[in-house]
């Protein structure tokens, strides 16, 4: 039997991925190569960066670099998939200020 294989794109996807337990949303966005100074837009909503959760007001969207090096989506204290009505396949977009 001849094995099969699978090519993948190596590049980013601009895609909301999956959605953890906690409502956060991962893009397949590398953070590496995202400015800190960067808005993320996902639906009609915008996500500023910061480094922690505590650095942001209860109830604030930001965005992140999560511990596979991802983009992350969140709320704080709360959940951004259902707050936000964010869900798996919907388009992110990259803002430069």
């Amino acid at each position: 039997m001849e094995a099969l294989n699978v090519m993948f794109d190596a590049g980013d996807l601009p895609r909301i991925i999956y959605i953890d337990h906690f409502g956060n949303a991962w893009t397949g966005l590398r953070g590496d190569g995202v400015s800190r100074h960067a808005r993320i837009n996902a639906g009609s909503h915008a996500f500023k960066h910061s480094e922690s959760f505590g650095l942001v007001s209860r109830g604030e969207a930001l965005w992140f670099v999560n511990s596979v090096g991802l983009l992350e989506l969140a709320i704080n204290r709360g959940s951004a998939a259902a707050k936000l009505g964010l869900s798996v396949g919907m388009a992110v977009e990259v803002m430069l200020n």
